[in-house]
């Protein structure tokens, strides 16, 4: 990573964890807590918990269910 890219993402982060300090004060909740919603917002939003490693979670505690009904 180049200096300059790390400076600006250094200064993105700065901004954000600002910002959600000032909205958690505003809404007089915990910081972490602010933190937290940051945080699930962008998994939301960039669809982090895609249908396909839902699915493929499912199918896998399907499968250990079986093996263990099996015993």
């Amino acid at each position: 990573m180049d200096v300059t890219q790390l400076v600006k993402v250094s200064i993105i982060l700065l901004l954000l964890a600002t910002g959600v300090a000032l909205l958690s004060r505003r809404l007089r909740i915990p910081y972490v807590t602010g933190l937290v919603l940051a945080a699930l917002n962008e998994a939301i939003r960039k669809r982090i918990l895609s249908e396909e490693i839902v699915c493929g979670r499912i199918q896998n505690l399907d499968e250990q269910l079986l093996k263990l009904e099996d015993d």
